[in-house]
């Protein structure tokens, strides 16, 4: 004689909860989780030794920079986003490289470092231009929409005892002749984020303070200063639309838009 198993009733609804459970965990998972925080097609191996320091996309997006370092200096390389082959090695500057960016028509690519020079290279070419030195260290670059110009973030000297507000600002070069022609002035250290508007009028500096200076660079003069954030502002970028967005390290989602080019032509 076959005797029935009987399930014990809490036993069957524990069954039934732990099924719904899954079920829902992976339609979360499928439905939105993924799309919402989509998963990388596949990692590339640099070879850079502890973090990666800077890295670029061309603006027609067939190359990709990347910082790596050696024992006696930082090197860039350079790869094919069809392929994802390295293609070249550019050699860096003898301290850190802080930054790497092409210019908006991709025929310029500049490397700060923290040994306070600003290298240059022709992108079509790959031969080096010229060097631009600074006696502190710089965190960030960007060039002007025309390629004329580059704003260069300095920073304190890691060895100054003297914190004295002129030693720090944005320098900005003249790139047809290579000279240096206004500094910026900032009353704190920026950041790494330094960005020029979409019609070069303005430049956004991101501070250490939380804070983002806007400097009017045809008049010269300081427009806004905006604050708010929690910690360092370590970039921020003007949308097509002229407003600027901005990022900080202890969030991951965006600001709502704080300034638009006719605000800041009041």
């Amino acid at each position: 004689m076959q005797s029935k198993w009987r399930c014990n009733p809490w036993l069957k609804r524990i069954i039934v909860l732990g099924s719904c459970t899954a079920v829902g965990a992976f339609l979360y998972w499928r439905f939105y989780y993924d799309k919402t925080y989509p998963r990388p097609a596949f990692t590339l191996q640099t070879g850079a030794v502890g973090s990666l320091s800077a890295a670029a996309i061309s603006p027609d997006g067939a190359l990709l920079l990347t910082t790596r370092r050696f024992s006696r200096n930082d090197c860039i390389l350079v790869w094919q986003t069809v392929t994802w082959e390295q293609i070249g090695t550019l050699n860096g500057p003898s301290e850190r490289i802080t930054c790497v960016k092409f210019s908006r028509k991709g025929d310029l690519l500049g490397c700060s470092s923290k040994d306070g020079t600003v290298r240059l290279w022709d992108a079509r070419t790959w031969e080096e231009i010229t060097t631009l030195h600074h006696d502190n260290p710089v965190l960030g670059i960007d060039f002007s929409p025309d390629g004329h110009t580059l704003a260069a973030a300095v920073a304190y000297d890691n060895d100054c005892q003297l914190k004295v507000p002129e030693r720090v600002g944005v320098d900005l070069w003249d790139l047809n002749n290579n000279a240096k022609s206004i500094r910026l002035p900032l009353e704190v250290e920026p950041a790494s984020g330094v960005v020029f508007s979409n019609d070069g009028e303005y430049v956004a500096i991101g501070c250490i303070d939380g804070t983002v200076v806007i400097w009017d660079v045809t008049k010269e003069k300081k427009r806004l200063t905006l604050k708010g954030h929690g910690s360092e502002v370590l970039s921020v970028a003007f949308s097509p639309d002229g407003k600027m967005r901005s990022w900080w390290p202890s969030r991951v989602a965006c600001v709502s838009p704080v300034a638009t080019a006719h605000s800041l032509a009041e």
